[in-house]
Order: structure tokens, then C-alpha cells, then sequence
């Protein structure tokens, strides 16, 4: 049920499992979705990161069917270098679904830059910018940008309607569309609509590069679609830290060395 939800989140709505017939529904769905995308290639990166340096990530990405389409499919894609990925340190569950930012960064030819945001700014490098790592930031051939996802919190107001179901005042159709489809108000004993004040989430979607905002759309769905995979993970006062085998091996790698050498 928990995946499923998962999965009904990524396409923008609730799909409540009922009965087994349902969940077999969600659960093939599920199955095309990672027989599609090869997903034991992104699961299996995000795991051996994890094993490795104590963390690693995949993530869910919409992709048009064909080039002659405006229909779009969920795909499972692997995220390769865990360090090009920041998510936000508030987050503490494994995979991160309390998350309420995360930043990708990625490197792009400055050539598919102009072709793509012919528009944009920040298209020409500058060898005076500053900072030490300047040539693995960007250089003549390729330009770094980010893709920076957030949750925005929406104040809105939430009806019980007299079926049981639940519906934001933003997403109301007009009385005589509720009247039509037989919608009414579940009303308390004084006959007022029965409702409370509170937030939807809104996932949005930004393209930076560095100076600017340069593309931008909201995502379906209430959840950041990057996952991430924990290795060991212990709190030590208020901190967390995550490691892999990696750091464990580093003292006893340089006590050989040491000794070898000596």
C-alpha cells in the first residue's frame, strides 16, 4: 500500500487500495514502470553508493512516449555521482520523503545550453570568475546548472462533502457543476459546511544556471521525486553522519601503508 501511494502520488492523485484487485492494478502498473526503465540499474547504483560512501540516489522523471507525443511516462533513472545531489538535512527518514528541497547539479555542453534556452543568460565563460575548483565548476566546453525541486506549502480550505469524500476549496467546480453532479456539503449540527483551514503541497520544479531561473514547471504529485538510499547512519549529538565501508577501511589502509613503507 505504501508503494502504492508512492507511485499515486507521482501521478497527482490518491489511489486508495480496497481490495486485492486494486492493489494488483497499482502493483502492475509498478511492474511496467520499472520493466520500462530497467530499474535494477538505478537501484542497484543507488545501493552500491550507499555501500560505498554511505549514500546514494535514484529518482522518477516524466519522459514523453515518442517525439510525435505529448503523452508522458514515469521513468526510474539512476543518479551515478551521489555528491552531485544536496537534499535537505531536515529530512530524516531513509529515503527522504519529508525532504522539502533538493538540488541537482549537472554539467552541459554550452552548445545543447544555447540550443535549448537560447534566451538565457550566463552562456559565456568568464576565466576571471572566481573560486580554486574553477575548471571542474565550468569551463569553455560545458556550463553547470542545477535542477532545484521544492515543496511549496498552498494555504487552502478543506470541505467534507456528504459522501465522505474531500475536496480544496481551490479545486471546486461551480455550484451548478456540483449540483449536477449530485455534490453537496456535509453540514455540521448548526448547518454550516463542515470544513478547516489548512495547506496542499505543491512540488515545483526550477532549471538555475547559476544566475537565473531559466525554465520552470510544477510537478504532479506531493512528494520531490528523488530517492535516497542510506548506508550507516548514527546521530551523535543532534549530527548526523553517514558512512560507508569506505571511510571504515581509510585508518587501517593507511596504518599498511605506513608499515609497508617502514
Amino acid at each position: 500500500a505504501d508503494v502504492a501511494h508512492a507511485v499515486a502520488a507521482c501521478f497527482g492523485r490518491e489511489i486508495e487500495v480496497a481490495n486485492v484487485a486494486a492493489a494488483n492494478v497499482i502493483g502492475g502498473i509498478i511492474r511496467d514502470i520499472e520493466q520500462a526503465s530497467t530499474s535494477s540499474v538505478a537501484y542497484d547504483t543507488g545501493v552500491e553508493r550507499s555501500i560505498d560512501v554511505g549514500w546514494g540516489y535514484w529518482r522518477v522523471v516524466g519522459q514523453y512516449v515518442n517525439q510525435r507525443s505529448f503523452d508522458q511516462e514515469l521513468r526510474i533513472v539512476p543518479i551515478r555521482n551521489s555528491f552531485t545531489v544536496t537534499m535537505d538535512p531536515a529530512a530524516v527518514m531513509p529515503a527522504g520523503e519529508d525532504q522539502q528541497w533538493c538540488i541537482i547539479s549537472e554539467m552541459m555542453s554550452r552548445r545543447e545550453y544555447k540550443r535549448k534556452y537560447p534566451n538565457a543568460t550566463n552562456a559565456e565563460w568568464q576565466e576571471s570568475s572566481p573560486g580554486d575548483t574553477l575548471l571542474d565548476w565550468e569551463n569553455k566546453e560545458r556550463i553547470r546548472l542545477a535542477e532545484y525541486y521544492r515543496i511549496h506549502e498552498i494555504d487552502d480550505t478543506l470541505f467534507l462533502m456528504a459522501d465522505g469524500r474531500t475536496a480544496f476549496k481551490s479545486e471546486l467546480p461551480t455550484q451548478e457543476s456540483m449540483a449536477a453532479a449530485g455534490w453537496t456539503f456535509a453540514r455540521d449540527r448548526k448547518g454550516a459546511p463542515i470544513q478547516r483551514r489548512t495547506t496542499r503541497r505543491q512540488v515545483e520544479w526550477y532549471r538555475i544556471n547559476g544566475t537565473k531561473i531559466i525554465d520552470f514547471r510544477v510537478i504532479p504529485g506531493r512528494f520531490i521525486p528523488v530517492i535516497r538510499c542510506e548506508g550507516n547512519v548514527l546521530d551523535v549529538n543532534g549530527r548526523v553522519c553517514r558512512s560507508g565501508m569506505v571511510k571504515d577501511m581509510m585508518d587501517p589502509a593507511k596504518m599498511f601503508n605506513y608499515w609497508r613503507t617502514s
